[in-house]
């Protein structure tokens, strides 16, 4: 990122990844959006405004093809989805 002019002052990242893409859904745009396509339980999220953590895989293969998930992403999603 330090490359581009707009960044060239940013200090290094030291801490731990959360996800590729957080998303703090304020206004509950994005949970309605899931709600309406059948993603969520509308009776159950419909007033939510949950932090989202996204974690973007691809692949140049098959739709098929299986990902993996590093230890340490599995261990992050178990413990997130407990709380």
């Amino acid at each position: 990122m330090t490359v581009h002019e707009n960044y060239r002052d940013m200090e290094p990242w030291r801490g731990a990844e959360t996800a590729d893409i957080t998303y703090d859904d304020t206004e509950g745009v994005f949970t309605q959006l899931l709600i309406a396509n059948g993603y969520l339980n509308g009776s159950i999220w419909a007033r939510a405004t949950p932090k989202y953590f996204l974690e973007v895989k691809t692949t140049t293969k098959k739709c098929a093809t299986r990902f993996f998930l590093s230890k340490s992403q599995y261990q992050r999603v178990r413990l997130l989805s407990v709380n």
